[in-house]
């Protein structure tokens, strides 16, 4: 493979203005390519188990602060099972996930791309795989500007990914203060939770916060239910105010359904039997729609999956590729929707492969699905086609009592800069709700 150090010419100023006008137009369309998508995506039936989070919390939000010592983990596996070189790259992005005007000396220091080094492969597995990890920033690719990113994994071809991958770096300029309460609406008090908030950027400027200035807000680290484009209610000195009654509402949602691959030898959390063929199946409890329940607390991860099992040491290589078949109980098929399993596992999204089907016999909603061993949170949504969203209300509820977690960020485009600064990143619970 061939790797460049990125410099700049030392030509004439005349070429090096048009080199670097040339150079942008051409980064800035090779990512227009129909297949490379800025989200977070699997593009090949192969690869599994994608995880991108910070080295210190395996469930905190993939953000960085820049020039710290902070770095974020990519696991993934390969179930071809073979030594694949796979290359990796990082694409600046605007606000709204679409690329920067940005050459990519502007925001690297290091490589253009590299590939990644560190690989192993399973042992003692039914499924065999090879387990891929990589550490961000590293000695090879290090970002140097403030901003999201996006972290494409590919062969041969930046454009023909296998993955891609969301992620933040921000600076620590601004601070966000705020809170999660009830709503006051009457028509949502029961459903929804409000997230208020102030932004303080005391000795920085910001002339113009109504036009240079973008919030983005997300619910248990989805982008895919994420809130834009809030403009703040008042202006007090260097203290910005979003206190809103409807804009900054999220559906609050439900607990999240849980259960434990981690052990094939006895059942744990909400595991009904287990067979073993050519490999491990486990059968969970069959599930009722809990969309006119009233409100239950339990703990959970919001979302979440984390990798372990019992019999091995290494959790990465050890842990086993197991078929886990879903129940929900309906009495007949919806019409005009269909059903899925999500969670952080399918990324939040309506694929094919977490699509459900009715089984008449049974009277349920069933799917089987391959996932690694493991302690997951799952939900059950509709969709009324594979673009339009997945809605959990019909088969989940929504509560304002449910503990969420929120993630804060804002974006500042200076006067004369190109690229949107990340100055503030913030998180923060509903569980001080009550």
């Amino acid at each position: 493979m061939r790797r460049k150090k990125l410099q700049v010419s030392s030509s004439s100023w005349v070429l090096i203005f048009f080199g670097i006008c040339s150079n942008i137009i051409l980064e800035a369309s090779s990512f227009q390519n129909f297949k490379l998508e800025f989200k977070d995506k699997v593009y090949s039936n192969t690869i599994k188990t994608v995880q991108l989070f910070p080295s210190e919390d395996i469930l905190a939000f993939p953000a960085i602060q820049l020039q710290s010592r902070q770095t974020l983990e990519l696991h993934f596996d390969d179930l071809r099972a073979q030594s694949t070189t796979y290359n990796y790259t990082i694409v600046h992005c605007n606000a709204d996930w679409t690329p920067s005007d940005l050459m990519k000396s502007q925001y690297l220091d290091g490589y253009q791309d590299y590939f990644i080094t560190e690989f192993a492969y399973s042992f003692n597995t039914y499924v065999p795989y090879t387990h891929y990890s990589l550490r961000l920033p590293n000695a090879q690719i290090k970002p140097t500007l403030s901003g999201n990113y996006l972290l494409v994994v590919y062969k041969d071809n930046p454009n023909e990914p296998i993955l891609t991958k969301r992620f933040v770096v921000f600076e620590d300029i601004a601070n966000f203060s705020g809170r999660i309460r009830r709503p006051s609406k009457v028509e949502t008090m029961d459903t929804h939770q409000e997230l208020d908030f102030n932004l303080n950027h005391s000795g920085y400027e910001i002339p113009n916060a109504f036009t240079d200035l973008h919030i983005s807000l997300l619910q248990n680290q989805s982008w895919s239910s994420s809130i834009h484009s809030l403009k703040p209610r008042f202006i007090q000195n260097y203290l910005l105010n979003y206190d809103f009654d409807r804009e900054n509402q999220f559906e609050g949602g439900n607990e999240w359904r849980v259960f434990d691959t981690k052990d094939d030898r006895n059942l744990s959390m909400n595991i009904r039997k287990i067979e073993l063929d050519t490999n491990l199946t486990y059968y969970l409890e069959t599930d009722q729609s809990r969309s006119i329940n009233r409100y239950t607390t339990w703990d959970d991860i919001n979302g979440l999956f984390v990798i372990r099992t019992t019999t091995g040491t290494d959790n990465q290589t050890e842990s086993d590729y197991v078929w886990v078949d879903f129940f929900l109980q309906i009495e007949e098929p919806f019409r005009n929707q269909d059903a899925y399993v999500t969670g952080a596992f399918s990324n939040w999204s309506c694929l094919n492969e977490y699509k459900m089907f009715y089984d008449y016999s049974l009277g349920v909603y069933r799917k089987k699905i391959l996932l690694k061993q493991g302690y997951y949170n799952y939900m059950y949504s509709l969709a009324d086609s594979p673009n339009s969203g997945l809605s959990l209300d019909d088969l989940e509820g929504n509560h304002w009592e449910t503990e969420n977690s929120y993630q804060l960020i804002a974006y500042h485009r200076e006067i004369g800069l190109r690229y949107d600064r990340v100055i503030a990143f913030s998180q923060f619970s509903s569980s001080d709700l009550y």
